[in-house]
C-alpha cells in the first residue's frame, strides 16, 4: 500500500492556498492539512468543504508559536506551504502596525518550527514580487529588499529574518524555496480592491463603469494555473540543502488599463472604463527578470487571452451555474493540461 505525503498548506483558505487545495487534491495519494485564522476565501472554500478536499482543518492564529508548534509536530507533514500573511497593500498603510506584525511574527514562527522538524525537509514560502525596493530596472533575485509602504516592508522584514536562518537550515538539511510572484489573478478572488475581482464584482452587480485609480501601472500578471503547474514542478524538484530565491513572473506584463480593456473585449462585456484623480499608494511598474526559474523549470505560460476567458466564465458558472463548478473547475484543470500522472 502507498504511503500518502502530508501536506500542510498554513493560510489554506486565502485565494492562492484554496486553489492549492483544489489542485492537489486531484491526487489521490496526498493528505491536505491546513491552518488558516479564518475561513477567509468563502468561494473556493465552499467548493472545499463540500468536496472534503482537506484531511483535517485548525483554525488559529499562526503568530501563536506553540499552538502552531503543536499543530505541526502532531500533523508530521512531509511538505509545508507557507502562505499565511496580511497581503493587502491598503491594509498595511491603513494599519501598520498589524500587518508588520503578523507577517514578521508568522515568518519567525514556521521558521523555527521548521528548521527542528525531524519529517520535513522541504518548505515552500510565498513572498511577494513588492519585496524590492522599487526601481524602474528588470529585478533580478539579488536585488535591494525594501519598499515604500508597510506592506513591502513586512515582506523584505520577513525575508531577512528567512537570511539569518541560513546557517540552521543548512546544518538540518532542510531546503526552503522562497517565491516573489507577480502579481496572481483567477476566478474566485474576493479581495475586490484588486482590479480583477473588482471587475467582475461590477460586472455581475450590473455596474455601468469601473474606476482605475492607477490605470498605467504595470504588472507582471500570473494567472493561477501557471503558478499551481510551477509550484508542484518546485515540490517535486530535488534541491540541495539551502534557501532558493525565485521570481515567479510571466509574459503577460501590462499596464492595468490595458488588462481591463482586453478583459472587456474578449468578453464581449459592456461597461465602461473611468480614470480616478486620486492615486493608490504603490509601485508604478514591476518587471522581473525570471531566468534563474526558467534554467530549472520548463514552463509554457497560459496566453494572456485564454486566462481572462477562463476567469469570466469560472465567474460566471460561480453565478449562473454553481452545482456545477467544481466539475468545471476540474475540466478547467485538465483542458490546460495541469494534471500529470507523475503529479
Amino acid at each position: 500500500m502507498e504511503i500518502k505525503e502530508k501536506i500542510l498548506i498554513i493560510g489554506n483558505t486565502g485565494f492562492i492556498g484554496s486553489w492549492l487545495t483544489i489542485f492537489i487534491s486531484i491526487n489521490p495519494n496526498k493528505l491536505i492539512y491546513g491552518v488558516s485564522i479564518d475561513n477567509g476565501n468563502s468561494i473556493l472554500q465552499k467548493i472545499i468543504k463540500r468536496k472534503n478536499l482537506i484531511k483535517k482543518q485548525y483554525f488559529f492564529d499562526a503568530q501563536n508559536f506553540e499552538r502552531l508548534n503543536n499543530t505541526i509536530n502532531k500533523i508530521k507533514p512531509d511538505m509545508i506551504y507557507q502562505l499565511a500573511a496580511s497581503p493587502l497593500v491598503e491594509d498595511g498603510i491603513k494599519n501598520p502596525y498589524k500587518t508588520l506584525k503578523n507577517n514578521i511574527t508568522i515568518t519567525l514562527n514556521v521558521l523555527e518550527i521548521f528548521v527542528k522538524l525531524k519529517n520535513c525537509r522541504k518548505i515552500i514560502n510565498f513572498s511577494s514580487d513588492k519585496c524590492y525596493e522599487p526601481t524602474k530596472r528588470l529585478i533580478k533575485e539579488d536585488f535591494n529588499l525594501g519598499g515604500k509602504e508597510p506592506y513591502s516592508l513586512s515582506k523584505a522584514a520577513s525575508e531577512m529574518i528567512i537570511k539569518s536562518y541560513k546557517n540552521d537550515i543548512i546544518k538540518n538539511k532542510k531546503v526552503l524555496i522562497n517565491i516573489r510572484a507577480g502579481n496572481v489573478i483567477g476566478g474566485g478572488d474576493i479581495n475586490y480592491n484588486r482590479i480583477i475581482p473588482d471587475l467582475n464584482f461590477r460586472i455581475f452587480s450590473n455596474k455601468r463603469n469601473i474606476i482605475l485609480t492607477n490605470p498605467n501601472s504595470s504588472r507582471p500578471w500570473l494567472f493561477i494555473y501557471d503558478l499551481l503547474k510551477i509550484l508542484i514542478k518546485l515540490h517535486k524538484r530535488k534541491f540541495n540543502d539551502g534557501i532558493h530565491d525565485f521570481n515567479i513572473g510571466s509574459n503577460n506584463n501590462t499596464k492595468v488599463v490595458e488588462l481591463v480593456k482586453k478583459y472587456i473585449k474578449y468578453n464581449h462585456i459592456n461597461i465602461k472604463i473611468k480614470k480616478s484623480n486620486i492615486k493608490k499608494f504603490e509601485n508604478e511598474n514591476i518587471l522581473l527578470d525570471c531566468r534563474k526559474l526558467k534554467k530549472i523549470i520548463k514552463s509554457k505560460f497560459i496566453p494572456l487571452k485564454h486566462a481572462l476567458i477562463s476567469i469570466y466564465q469560472w465567474e460566471y458558472n460561480y453565478k449562473y451555474n454553481r452545482k456545477e463548478l467544481y466539475n468545471f473547475t476540474i475540466n478547467e484543470i485538465k483542458k490546460f493540461n495541469l494534471k500529470k500522472k507523475n503529479h
